[in-house]
Formats: structure tokens, C-alpha cells, sequence
């Protein structure tokens, strides 16, 4: 398992009306997801910028580089209301009892969610919802890293363009 990074992420509860349904059906594994969850700022906004040497907070941010470790991040923060995330590459689990999984992302190398992010039509989407949407939590992330893994494939022809895909996993702080 590799550590990419850390960051603080805008609170779940502020997410739930975010996603009207024909953005679900164009851009969801699982369009009835409650809360989409990604390692993608464009899907799970993020709080931090990187300017210099440390992370500093703003409002929502689409564009992040991740911070090397987590204390940058908290120390960031600074008591506002934020989720500490980590994203990890390989499926072994994160160190610390307080950091729990949220679920395996599928994206490209510049963490655009190909489950979350690339917009296909509903005819596209078809044979790869019927394969794995029940593989899909309710955050629109994989339970298990081999069904994300497989998955993985799909998604490099689905969207060609952004491929090769990578599963990354996406943890959450809860100390």
C-alpha cells in the first residue's frame, strides 16, 4: 500500500443535494448513490490549496495537490468543519484504528473518477451497471478492491481516453 496523500474534504452532510438525477445517470456507476464519494475534488470538493510549503483552507477547491502527511492538513483545518481523507494506492489497509474506509475509487492518474466523473450516456453505462452496481456502496464506491480492481477494465473502454484507471482507496480520519 502507498500513501498518495492527504487532504480535508467539505463535510458529507453538505453534499446530499448535490446531484440532481440526470447528472447520477450520466456520470454515476450507481445513480442512486446517497452521497457520491471520490478521490476526485471535482466530485467530493476539497478545502485545501498547496501555496508554499503548507496546505492553506478556502473555500471549496476543485484543483488540489495532497498534502505529505496528515498533521499538515489538521493543522490547516484548524478546528473548522472539514473530513480529513487519505487516498491510497494497493489494498492493504491504512495504519491507525482512526482511519476508516470509505470505499475503492476507479481513476486515472490525475484522480478523475471514471465511477464518478466521465459523463457516457445511459446506453453506455448499461452493461457495466448491470455487472457492478451492486458492488457499490452508497457513497458510489466499491466494497471490495478485487471487484474494483476487475471493474478497473471496464472502465479503461468505457473511457479510453482517460485510461489507464488505477483503484485507489479513499479513508477517512474518525479519531
Amino acid at each position: 500500500m502507498r500513501v498518495l496523500g492527504y487532504d480535508a474534504r467539505v463535510p458529507r452532510t453538505l453534499l446530499a443535494n448535490e446531484w440532481d438525477a440526470a447528472r447520477r445517470q450520466q456520470f454515476l456507476l450507481r445513480p442512486d448513490a446517497a452521497v457520491p464519494l471520490s478521490v476526485d475534488t471535482m466530485v467530493w470538493p476539497s478545502l485545501i490549496i498547496r501555496g508554499g510549503s503548507l496546505p492553506e483552507v478556502v473555500e471549496p477547491n476543485y484543483e488540489t495537490s495532497l498534502a505529505a502527511r496528515p498533521e499538515e492538513v489538521r493543522a490547516a483545518v484548524r478546528g473548522r468543519k472539514a473530513e480529513i481523507v487519505a487516498i491510497t494506492e494497493g489494498d492493504d489497509p491504512l495504519p491507525g484504528e482512526e482511519w476508516v474506509l470509505l470505499g475503492w475509487d476507479i481513476a486515472d492518474g490525475y484522480t478523475l473518477s471514471g465511477i464518478s466523473n466521465c459523463g457516457v450516456s445511459p446506453e453506455e453505462w448499461r452493461p457495466i451497471r448491470q455487472r457492478w452496481a451492486s458492488e457499490v456502496n452508497d457513497n458510489n464506491l466499491f466494497s471490495d478492491y478485487g471487484a474494483a480492481d476487475e471493474c478497473r477494465n471496464d472502465i479503461d473502454q468505457l473511457v479510453p481516453e482517460h485510461a489507464p484507471f488505477a483503484v485507489y482507496g479513499l479513508w477517512v480520519w474518525e479519531p
